[in-house]
């Protein structure tokens, strides 16, 4: 590995132990530290910007890009209003991390907890006000180290059709203020080191760290974050005890911290996900042995992925199997993910209290974002960093 390359693996993990500082320092009731943390900040993007090549130039130009979007674009979407931004706001008010337990406005989601909320708080109050643009600079503050892991674990051209991706398939979700497209790109993230490291063990080592900070981040995004991370910590652990390696306990680390600065204090105020009510395993039942609701989940599921990231995937799989089998290992652990999280998404809705037509039509579309956009990248990858240099490789071995 290039010493450029480990010094962005370095930036970028600094960059995601600065953003969670944000609610462990919220969380102990010191909110002033975070005016140092975002001075730090700066200046590890300033130096950052210093290691200027194709791949950093195209993380840069994305950030610029998205801050002139927030920047000109006022606060709009829904859940961004009323769920995410409102709890920043209540954080910023009442200079309390946990203000939102206290019962107020329950369908402000009250137990979703609060990485970039605590953020854009701080934001506000480093400048002393509220309003709907400066906040939403916490969204970039938590894409920026994730774009620059995802740099280094591909090739420039991988990197700008993996990019194009986000914009593509994600679109107004990057910025709007909800958190699935960001989510999303963090699961994006967590394949690529699941692939990239595969049989490798000096690179596994390198990404342990970055790993180990993106599930910690994870769990304090979205509460779909704590299913993944509790997925991919799984899978990762499987494989790595296979190889004897203990070392990757410490990924039960980010889920100690979860519970002693969010979970508990969600039980001690007795706020609970709408979705783990009582009946639970009867809506389930009724749910599967009803043909027409199944069939309207299945309907609503393939159609939020899209036949296309299919089609994509299986043309990058079919030319790895083409070109060697042995390859087709590489991304087992990766799919693993896909299929597990998709699944249990799927079950979700089945078990949801909710009127099911109206809560698939409002939401499937962004859940599913983080399969669709894994699907693409892992894809991407397969083709342009693993099959191409394979057939290029065979090509030349040919030739001679």
């Amino acid at each position: 590995m290039l010493n450029k390359d480990k010094t962005l693996i370095n930036i970028c993990s600094l960059f995601f132990v600065l953003n969670f500082s944000y609610s462990l320092f919220w969380s102990i009731s010191i909110p002033q530290i975070t005016n140092f943390l975002l001075l730090a900040e700066c200046i590890v993007f300033v130096y950052f910007v210093k290691i200027f090549d194709k791949k950093t130039a195209i993380v840069i130009f994305l950030a610029i890009f998205f801050a002139l979007i927030i920047l000109t674009n006022p606060l709009v979407a829904g859940d961004a209003r009323l769920i995410w931004f409102f709890h920043a706001k209540r954080i910023f008010w009442e200079n309390n991390y946990y203000a939102q337990l206290d019962g107020y406005a329950p369908w402000t989601h009250n137990d979703y907890p609060l990485l970039i909320p605590s953020i854009a708080a701080s934001i506000a109050k480093y400048f002393g006000f509220w309003n709907q643009f400066l906040p939403r600079v916490s969204l970039i503050m938590v894409l920026i180290p994730v774009l620059l892991l995802i740099s280094v674990l591909v090739s420039e051209v991988s990197l700008l059709l993996i990019m194009s991706s986000f914009l593509l398939i994600c679109g107004d979700f990057l910025l709007n203020g909800y958190m699935d497209a960001i989510l999303a790109i963090y699961y994006s993230a967590c394949c690529l080191i699941l692939l990239k490291s595969f049989n490798q063990d000096q690179i596994d080592r390198a990404f342990f760290i970055p790993f180990f900070l993106l599930v910690l981040n994870l769990l304090f995004i979205k509460n779909e974050g704590l299913l993944g991370g509790l997925i991919l910590t799984v899978i990762y652990l499987l494989r790595d005890l296979k190889k004897n390696n203990c070392s990757s306990l410490l990924l039960l680390l980010p889920f100690i911290i979860y519970f002693f600065i969010w979970k508990i204090h969600l039980i001690d105020s007795y706020v609970s996900s709408y979705i783990f009510e009582e009946g639970n395993l009867n809506r389930f039942f009724d749910r599967i042995s009803n043909i027409y609701e199944l069939t309207h989940i299945l309907f609503s599921v393939s159609k939020a992925i899209g036949l296309k990231t299919f089609l994509v995937f299986t043309f990058s799989l079919s030319l790895i199997l083409y070109l060697d089998k042995k390859l087709v290992k590489e991304v087992i652990y990766a799919l693993l993910f896909v299929v597990i999280y998709m699944f249990s998404i799927v079950v979700i809705y089945i078990i949801t209290p909710l009127d099911l037509v109206w809560h698939l039509m409002t939401s499937s579309g962004r859940t599913f974002l983080s399969v669709k956009l894994c699907i693409m990248v892992i894809s991407i990858y397969l083709i342009f960093d693993l099959s191409i240099p394979k057939a290029t490789k065979n090509y030349f071995k040919l030739s001679k």
